[in-house]
């Protein structure tokens, strides 16, 4: 049985209390249900009046949102050679000394976020995606857990099939040289710089956590599934819509330490889903977006969920994503402080974690943290 030396004992009940507790951020509390952090059966959140319909449970999700009170969407800002928008110095505003656009909902509030900044939290990048095994989502590294367990890699990214030049919705810095880097994989390139997301567009959005072998030392005997998703984000001038249809894959790695005791076994094969919902999440721009579960995709006992929750301390919010398949039961949050003068083209400052379940590990149980990202 391996041994797992550095095993955070937090069961799935404790991590949704995790999630529950986070109530007290995002510009003060509210009372409200639990939003399901476990890879158990999801619980709803009732919806803010006027903003997302609700979902019926035990089945797919058929979430759409309505404006409160519209504004014209703010325009989108112009790119300049002297912007940072790779993302190297997150939290500053690309238009700082401007106003924020009138708005009837506040970008942040007890309820929720701006669909525009929601749609912020998709199209921007964070830098740093290397995650660091941690004793809790925002604790501090576990000691010599690089001697135990893999480096790890996640992060939710904009892919724009057909653009040559960037890959994405980020475009080249001007008076650049050279040939320019591609895709998702440029993640803060010199070469690039941050734009939002252009209307008329449609993108596929790439959300991914795995396990990175390139420099993991022989002694590492611990495993890390891998898992990716892909879904289409659709976006127009007043809103935007991710698909009805997620394409999910998940491939087993159960660690050497597995490997070396069970030297018969085949090499695990990639298990590949797709499911397709009632219908689009569209959601426009102006419109509050409530904290909760915003769209479900399941088949059976499976599923995956977008998320929408509050943060641990005041002006930041989270973006979630929870899955739970045959061997990836993970949430994966990208926590973002958002500014009270939000615009489209402000760069949020972005940390990440990962709760793994590792009950689908032989020899183990409880959950594990990896985190990415500078407080």
């Amino acid at each position: 049985m391996m041994k797992n030396r550095f095993r955070v004992p937090m069961t799935a009940a404790a991590l949704a209390l995790l999630l529950t507790a986070c109530g007290g951020g995002g510009g003060g509390g509210t009372e409200g249900k639990a939003v399901s952090a476990s890879p158990q059966a999801p619980t709803h959140l009732d919806p803010i009046a006027g903003a997302v319909i609700a979902p019926n449970p035990g089945s797919s999700n058929n979430a759409t949102s309505t404006p409160v009170a519209p504004t014209a969407s703010p325009a989108t800002p112009t790119v300049t050679p002297d912007d940072d928008r790779a993302g190297r110095n997150q939290g500053t505003s690309t238009d700082g000394n401007q106003p924020p656009a009138p708005s009837a909902v506040a970008a942040l509030s007890p309820q929720g976020v701006r669909g525009e900044v929601l749609l912020s939290m998709l199209d921007q990048r964070p830098c740093d995606n290397f995650g660091v095994l941690s004793f809790a989502p925002d604790g501090n590294p576990v000691p010599e857990a690089q001697d135990d367990t893999p480096e790890t890699v996640f992060g939710t990214t904009l892919s724009q099939p057909g653009n040559h030049e960037t890959g994405s919705n980020y475009v080249r810095r001007p008076g650049v040289d050279g040939n320019p880097s591609h895709a998702r994989n440029a993640i803060c390139s010199d070469d690039q710089m941050y734009a939002p997301a252009r209307p008329g567009t449609t993108y596929v959005i790439h959300q991914d956590s795995n396990p990175v072998y390139r420099f993991t030392p022989a002694s590492v005997k611990r495993g890390f599934h891998y898992f990716g998703a892909r879904l289409s984000l659709r976006v127009s001038n007043d809103e935007f819509s991710i698909g009805s249809t997620a394409h999910l894959t998940e491939k087993q790695d159960p660690g050497r330490a597995y490997a070396e005791a069970h030297p018969e076994a085949q090499e695990p094969e990639v298990q590949r889903y797709e499911w397709t919902a009632d219908s689009d999440l569209t959601i426009r721009n102006s419109a509050l977006v409530p904290f909760g579960v915003l769209k479900e995709w399941k088949e059976g006992s499976l599923s995956y969920q977008i998320m929408l929750v509050r943060g641990d301390q005041p002006g930041q919010a989270k973006l979630c994503w929870n899955t739970h398949l045959k061997h990836v039961k993970r949430l994966h949050c990208t926590v973002w402080n958002v500014p009270s003068n939000f615009r489209q083209g402000t760069m949020m400052k972005v940390q990440q974690y990962v709760a793994d379940d590792r009950s689908t590990y032989e020899g183990e149980k409880g959950t594990s943290y990896w985190r990415a990202g500078n407080d």
